[in-house]
């Protein structure tokens, strides 16, 4: 109890974003004079297409500035179900398609219009670090199923199976992953859509956010894809802030049945009205646009993936499995570090070395660390001197 006033019970737990909270450290750091490298936000250092910059001036010069359709205007519901046609294969319309305020809106929408007290959220850990608060902020509770480095940090069908109950509502799926970079094969989908097709009450959200991100001839796989009988029961998450790098703007996307698309938007009608329609407008233009910033950036990324393995892979004690997408390496450092945990580790690099990651517990795996190579390519050499000065 603060001044007098009770919080209510859905907050009186909830955690704050560690990466922001890292973020706002380095800021301050900075502020004070010091030289300090973030690694610990995850957004691209790459300018939004120029036809989406175009098309917000555009969008305020014609004076596009008032309120528009709680779950999108048309063109750009539209422009995304024809985006899962061509790219994924998916049969898909624009009444299945709800524009919401970034990503974290689309799955915060989601989770409110699904789950009821006592029902229980599938999660695999390492997980993005709101998922779980989502969850619980929805009344839920999250069951966390930790996965291991050996396996590249994949769920397996096995884990999975043994870990959905009768309360199970929602299973959460990520690939490629934040924050370890891994992606799931068509037939590790087709594996768990095994365990999952046992399951009817189950629903299932497929984080896609990264999905256009990858590296080495990867190919990206939904689980829709693999199994069609599921998208009934499924909703997948993307937007334009990875790929089209518009993170500020926050444009998200969520595609799936028609009935739940229609309540989340109902939901949103109640809390943000709607996505800014100039962000809408710069969205619609990305996905139209022949982009090839996203193959310049991948490339960029790569090369980055490469020199972190390079850096830290052959370090004694240090496990790294080779991310395949997004622009997070997940060093699984617990065999290196000896008097200290990730959180204080992370904690010293910071104050010591003026490099900020974010420890592996924030996203349930401890002795991890989260390291993003969305930097130039000066800063992360630097940030990889330090960080195996810090590692001894």
């Amino acid at each position: 109890m603060i001044g007098g006033m009770a919080w209510a019970a859905r907050v009186r737990d909830l955690r704050p974003s560690a990466t922001l909270a890292l973020n706002a450290r380095a800021a301050e750091l900075r502020r004070q004079g010091r030289h300090v490298i973030s690694l610990a936000v995850g957004e691209p250092d790459f300018p939004p297409p120029k036809a989406a910059l175009a098309a917000g001036h555009e969008a305020l010069d014609e004076g596009f500035t008032r309120y528009t359709p709680a779950a999108g205007i048309p063109e750009l519901r539209k422009a995304v179900a024809a985006m899962m046609q061509r790219e994924l294969g998916i049969a898909c319309s624009a009444d299945e398609v709800v524009i919401t305020v970034g990503g974290k809106q689309a799955l915060f929408n989601l989770m409110l219009a699904l789950l009821d007290s006592g029902d229980e959220v599938v999660i695999p850990a390492p997980y993005w670090v709101s998922y779980p608060e989502m969850a619980r902020l929805a009344g839920a509770r999250p069951v966390i199923v930790p996965t291991q480095a050996e396996a590249h940090f994949k769920l397996s069908p096995e884990a999975l199976a043994a870990a959905i109950t009768p309360r199970t509502r929602l299973f959460v799926l990520n690939s490629p992953s934040n924050p370890t970079g891994m992606r799931y094969t068509a037939e590790e989908l087709g594996a768990l859509s095994e365990v999952l097709r046992a399951h009817p009450r189950v629903w299932i959200v497929s984080d896609e956010i990264y999905r256009k991100i990858l590296f080495d001839g990867a190919q990206h796989a939904s689980i829709v894809q693999v199994a069609p009988d599921l998208a009934e029961r499924t909703v997948i998450i993307d937007g334009a802030s990875k790929a089209y790098r518009m993170t500020g703007l926050r444009v998200g996307f969520a595609i799936g049945p028609k009935p739940l698309m229609r309540v989340m938007a109902a939901i949103q009608g109640q809390s943000t009205s709607n996505t800014c329609a100039i962000a809408q407008r710069m969205a619609l233009a990305a996905i139209q646009s022949e982009d090839d910033g996203i193959a310049e950036m991948c490339e960029a990324f790569a090369r980055r993936r490469n020199r972190v393995l390079e850096v830290l892979g052959g370090i004694d004690g240090v496990r790294l499995p080779k991310p395949e997408g997004a622009f997070y390496a997940f060093p699984d450092l617990s065999a290196r570090l000896q008097n200290e945990d990730d959180v204080a580790f992370c904690t010293r690099l910071l104050e010591e070395e003026g490099v900020a990651v974010v420890p592996g517990s924030a996203f349930g795996a401890p002795g991890c660390v989260r390291i993003s190579y969305a930097v130039a390519d000066e800063e992360l050499e630097e940030a990889l001197t330090r960080f195996v000065r810090a590692l001894g």
